[in-house]
C-alpha cells in the first residue's frame, strides 16, 4: 500500500516546506489528504511510513483532525533530530565535523574538514524528504581537533560574554543549544586567533 501513497506523500511535503503557507490552506490540504488516504483505504501505519511522520499525526490526517500548527511542530522537531543525529554519528566526526546547525525554517548547515560524497548524500537525502537544504561549509579545524582545548575555548568565551540561548522553536525562529558555547558558527571565527598560537 504505501508504494501508493507517493504522490499523497509529495504533497505533503511541498506543503510542509512551505511555511508562509496561510492557514486556511493547510487546512484545506490536510482534509485532502485525509480525505484522499481514506478513499484508498491507507492505514495509520501506511501514512505514518510514507509520510515520515509520527504515528499519532498520521492517525489525525486521517481522522481529518491534524491542525497547520502540529505539521509545523513536528517539521521543526524533525529538523532539530537531523541536527542531533549528525552530532550522533561516529562518521561525523571520521569527516571532522565542527558544526551542525539549524540557520532558518529551510536551511541547515554543515561545517567539517572534509566531507565524503557518500555522506554528504545521506543527510541531503534526510533533508531533501523535509523539504530543507543543507548548506555543506568546509572548515579549518574539526571538534576532533578541539577535544582536548575545547574546555578552555568555553571558558574564555563565557569570560568574554558570549551567552548561548537556550533552545527554541516557535513560528520565526528555529534554534538549538550546545553545551559548548563557542561552537557554533557565528562565535568559532573569533577564537581562531586563540587556536593558533596556543
Amino acid at each position: 500500500m504505501t508504494d501508493n501513497l507517493k504522490a499523497e506523500a509529495e504533497v505533503f511535503r511541498l506543503a510542509a516546506a512551505r511555511f508562509e503557507i496561510d492557514e486556511e490552506s493547510w487546512i484545506s490540504i490536510l482534509r485532502y489528504l485525509g480525505n484522499r488516504l481514506n478513499e484508498l483505504g491507507a492505514n495509520v501505519n501506511d501514512v505514518a511510513v510514507q509520510f515520515r511522520i509520527p504515528l499519532s499525526l498520521a492517525s489525525r490526517i486521517l481522522e481529518g483532525t491534524a491542525k497547520p500548527d502540529e505539521v509545523a511542530a513536528w517539521r521543526a522537531s524533525a529538523m532539530a533530530q537531523l541536527v542531533q543525529d549528525v552530532y550522533h554519528d561516529i562518521d561525523s566526526y571520521r569527516h571532522g565535523l565542527l558544526c551542525c546547525q539549524i540557520d532558518d525554517p529551510l536551511n541547515i548547515s554543515i561545517s567539517a574538514t572534509g566531507v565524503s560524497e557518500e555522506f554528504r548524500d545521506k543527510y541531503d537525502r534526510r533533508a531533501k524528504e523535509l523539504g530543507i537544504s543543507i548548506c555543506w561549509l568546509e572548515s579549518e579545524i574539526s571538534l576532533l581537533d578541539l577535544k582536548d582545548i575545547l574546555p578552555e575555548i568555553d571558558k574564555l568565551a563565557v569570560e568574554d560574554g558570549f551567552d548561548v540561548s537556550k533552545g527554541e522553536i516557535d513560528f520565526t525562529r528555529i534554534a538549538l543549544s550546545t553545551e559548548a558555547p563557542s561552537i557554533r558558527r557565528d562565535s568559532i571565527e573569533k577564537w581562531f586567533r586563540w587556536l593558533d598560537v596556543r
